[in-house]
């Protein structure tokens, strides 16, 4: 979902960028060990890869300053 947003705004204007703070998939092995979800990550990586836009994907990593990276002032989130 984030990403088909990214898609669509980038393509009005190419400043829009995808800011992802959490830790990669690939930092989390109980994740990783279940292989639907491995695939679907892998999936999500490799269209990030592929998109023109990819340089507008930024993971930031996981941490305790989130006032700090709230400063760029949109925010955009979804839970299961």
């Amino acid at each position: 979902m984030a990403l088909d947003l990214l898609e669509k705004l980038w393509q009005k204007d190419k400043r829009y960028k995808l800011f992802i703070k959490s830790k990669r998939p690939e930092e989390l092995p109980w994740l990783m060990a279940r292989e639907k979800e491995r695939e679907y990550y892998t999936e999500i990586s490799e269209r990030i890869e592929r998109a023109p836009w990819h340089d507008n994907v930024i993971f930031d990593p996981h941490g305790n300053d989130i006032p700090e990276w709230l400063q760029k002032n949109w925010l955009f989130t979804f839970a299961e």
